[in-house]
C-alpha cells in the first residue's frame, strides 16, 4: 500500500504560485530583511489607499499634471538641496551654513516637544495645546553638521529625515523632536546625496570617494559598499522594490547594484557629462537619467538598453520624476524651467542624433548679424509636451504626489541689478 503524499500548506501553495523572475541576476524575494509590521504601518497604508482613490489620471495627449511651485527667497546662494515629505506636509532645505531647515507646507507652526514642555505643568488638554502653540515656529533649524549639507531624504512614514554633508557623515533626525538621533560615519570624502528606502529601514549614500554605501538606521556602520565608478558618485536612488540601488556618477555612467550580493548588475553608458539626477518609474521598469549634458535618457531596466534621448533643456538638469502611471516625466533644470515629457511617444525616433536637429529647432538671430549667420541655439525632441518657465529660479526639486499633483521648488536667483539695488538700500 502506497503512503499518501503530504498535503501542502496554504503558505507553500502561495509561494509556489508566485511569479519568479527569469533573470539570472534577480535577487531572491525573501533576501532583504524587512522591519517588523506595526500598527502605524496600517494607518499609513490606509492613507495611501485613500490618496490612490483620489489620484488624477494623466494623459500626455489630453490631461497634463497640475504643478505647484515653491520659491525660496533671500537664500543668498546658500541653498544646496531640497526634499519634500511623502505626505506633502513638510519641505526641508540643506544649506552651506551646515544646517537643515524644515518648513511646513500646511501653513501651520512646527512644534517640537522634547525639552520645551514640562509635563508637570500640564493639568488639562488645553494646557498642552496652549504650550504647543507657544513653542511653535514657522521653521525648525537642525544643527549638527560641520560642513555644507548636500543631500536630504524623508522617510516614507515622514517621522525621520536623513541628511548628508561635506563633513563626510550622514545624520538621522527625528521630525517629532527635531533632534539628531544618529550620526553615520564611514565615507572618506564629502557625501553628495542620500535616499531612503521605500521600506523605511534602509538608506543609501553617494560620495566623492567614488562609492555608494547601504546603511540600516539601527546600525552605525555600512552594510554594503558599492564600488566600481571611476569618479564621484553624485546621485543615488532606490528601486521601488528596495532590492536594487542605482547610482549616477561624474564618470558619465549610471550603475544598478544588487543589494543582497553587492555587485553591479547593469551599466548605463551614453551621457556626455556627469549624471546629476535619476528617477525610476513606480512599476520599476523604466529609469530616467540626466545631468550636465542637458539631455535626459530613458532606459529599460530589464534589458539595460537605451530607449530614447530627450533634449530641450539649456542647462544642467537637477531633478526628475515620473507620474504614477509612468506615462509622463517632469524635469527641473538650472535654466529655470520645468518641462513635461511624453514617456511613451516615439521611443525609437529620438535615438538617431540627426533627428534632434529635424525636430523643433529654435533659431537665434542676432540683430547685428545677417540671416545667413543665424544658428541653432537649442533643439527640442518631439516628446517635449510643455515648457513652464520661472522668472529667475533654478529648479532644485520636482516630485509627484500620490494624487499625481506635481510639486516643484527652487531658490530665486536675483539679477545683478537687484543685488546692486539691495546693496544700495543697505548703505543708505
Amino acid at each position: 500500500m502506497n503512503e499518501m503524499e503530504p498535503i501542502p500548506s496554504l503558505q507553500q501553495e502561495f509561494l509556489n504560485k508566485l511569479k519568479r523572475e527569469q533573470s539570472s541576476d534577480a535577487p531572491d524575494r525573501m533576501s532583504i530583511p524587512l522591519p517588523s509590521y506595526k500598527g502605524a504601518d496600517v494607518l499609513s497604508h490606509v492613507e495611501m489607499v485613500k490618496d490612490l482613490t483620489l489620484r488624477a489620471e494623466l494623459d500626455p495627449s489630453s490631461t497634463l499634471p497640475s504643478i505647484c511651485f515653491y520659491t525660496f527667497f533671500n537664500t543668498y546662494d546658500s541653498l544646496n538641496c531640497l526634499s519634500i515629505s511623502e505626505d506633502t506636509t513638510l519641505i526641508a532645505g540643506g544649506f552651506s551654513d551646515s544646517y537643515v531647515k524644515i518648513y511646513s507646507l500646511k501653513r501651520e507652526k512646527l512644534r517640537g516637544l522634547r525639552g520645551l514642555i514640562n509635563p508637570a505643568e500640564m493639568k488639562t488638554v488645553s494646557d498642552l495645546e496652549n504650550a504647543k502653540e507657544r513653542v511653535g515656529s514657522d521653521c525648525k533649524k537642525l544643527l549638527g553638521h560641520s560642513g555644507p549639507v548636500f543631500g536630504l531624504s524623508f522617510s516614507p512614514d515622514n517621522k525621520y529625515i536623513i541628511s548628508c554633508s561635506e563633513d563626510r557623515t550622514a545624520r538621522l533626525w527625528s521630525i517629532d523632536s527635531y533632534t539628531n538621533l544618529v550620526c553615520y560615519r564611514g565615507h572618506n570624502s564629502p557625501v553628495w546625496d542620500v535616499d531612503f528606502s521605500p521600506l523605511g529601514l534602509y538608506f543609501v549614500t553617494a560620495s566623492h570617494d567614488r562609492t555608494a554605501r547601504l546603511w540600516s538606521c539601527d546600525h552605525i556602520y555600512p552594510l554594503r559598499i558599492f564600488a566600481g565608478h571611476i569618479s564621484d558618485v553624485d546621485t543615488v536612488k532606490f528601486h521601488p522594490n528596495s532590492k536594487y540601488v542605482i547610482t549616477g556618477s561624474s564618470d558619465k555612467s549610471a550603475r544598478m547594484w544588487d543589494i543582497q550580493g553587492g555587485g553591479c548588475v547593469r551599466l548605463f553608458s551614453g551621457h556626455t557629462g556627469g549624471i546629476s539626477c535619476l528617477s525610476i518609474s513606480d512599476d520599476g521598469r523604466l529609469m530616467a537619467s540626466a545631468g550636465e549634458d542637458k539631455s535626459i535618457m530613458l532606459w529599460d531596466l530589464g534589458t539595460g538598453k537605451l530607449l530614447k534621448k530627450m533634449v530641450g533643456h539649456k542647462s544642467t538638469v537637477y531633478s526628475l520624476d515620473f507620474s504614477k502611471e509612468s506615462s509622463i516625466l517632469v524635469s527641473g533644470s538650472a535654466d529655470g524651467t520645468v518641462r513635461i515629457w511624453d514617456v511613451k511617444k516615439s521611443m525609437s525616433d529620438n535615438l538617431n542624433e540627426d533627428e534632434h536637429y529635424s525636430s523643433k529647432a529654435r533659431m537665434d538671430i542676432d540683430e547685428n548679424r545677417s540671416p545667413v549667420t543665424k544658428h541653432k541655439s537649442i533643439t527640442e525632441t518631439k516628446d517635449l509636451i510643455k515648457t513652464l518657465p520661472t522668472k529667475q529660479t533654478p529648479i532644485y526639486k520636482i516630485q509627484f504626489t500620490r494624487k499625481n499633483l506635481c510639486l516643484a521648488a527652487g531658490a530665486y536667483m536675483p539679477t545683478e541689478e537687484e543685488l546692486k539695488g539691495n546693496n544700495e538700500q543697505k548703505n543708505t
